[in-house]
């Protein structure tokens, strides 16, 4: 074998070498890629059959009217899904509503409709309690306005600001109060305000407290 023929021999030796090389680390690196997401494939299912079991539990407490234990369970399970079940969203906003935490429930149960429609296993239940827990929620924000104003009229003075006097409220300012019908319009002087169409500071949280007495003419 000549020279040239025996230097051309090992260059085609070293580059098969080279490409074998190549094609074991490639061939070693993607069983490693499968290992890999094998492992995470099982991982994902453990993790779901955790929540699972979780959920189940959680249900349990929530059929026996357990509402707080359901809910640190259902906060869990929340925790560790990546994906929302349907029916959790349902179980959660269910049992919010048995903790009267009408707002939460409100979101829940919206939420388990817009995934179903009327084709889910609890879109009947869902609907309904909706309905409930819209109306307790309209119900609570009633009485927490009702309970600032009460707090408000009964327990504060208003500031009227530095010249102890504001516009009367009941006249506008006028002195008088207009009362119109279709045929004509009459004019009654205010019973509260002073000539000018003011309202002493102290008048003023009388007449917003309701204890203010009309003058009489």
């Amino acid at each position: 074998m000549s020279g040239s023929a025996s230097i051309g021999f090992k260059t085609l030796t070293s580059t098969l070498l080279v490409l074998l090389l190549t094609a074991g680390t490639i061939y070693c690196q993607d069983k490693e890629k499968d290992k890999i997401q094998e492992l995470e494939q099982l991982n994902s299912i453990r993790q779901q059959q955790q929540a699972r079991a979780v959920i189940d539990s959680a249900v349990q407490f929530l059929q026996a009217g357990e509402y707080t234990a359901a809910d640190k369970l259902f906060l869990k399970a929340l925790k560790t899904v990546k994906s929302v079940p349907s029916e959790l969203a349902y179980f959660f906003g269910e049992n919010s509503f048995y903790l009267k935490k009408y707002r939460q429930s409100v979101d829940w149960l919206t939420k388990y409709i817009q995934l179903k429609g009327t084709s889910g296993a609890y879109s009947q239940q869902a609907s309904a309690l909706l309905k409930r827990a819209e109306d307790a929620l309209l119900e609570e924000l009633s009485q927490k306005q009702q309970e600032a104003t009460e707090i408000l009229s009964r327990d504060y003075d208003i500031d009227c600001g530095p010249l102890g006097k504001v516009v009367c409220p009941v006249c506008s300012g006028r002195t008088v109060i207009v009362k119109r019908n279709y045929l004509s319009e009459t004019y009654t002087t205010c019973p509260y305000c002073d000539e000018h169409g003011y309202l002493s500071c102290s008048d003023y949280n009388k007449l917003l407290r309701g204890q203010l007495k009309a003058r009489t003419n």
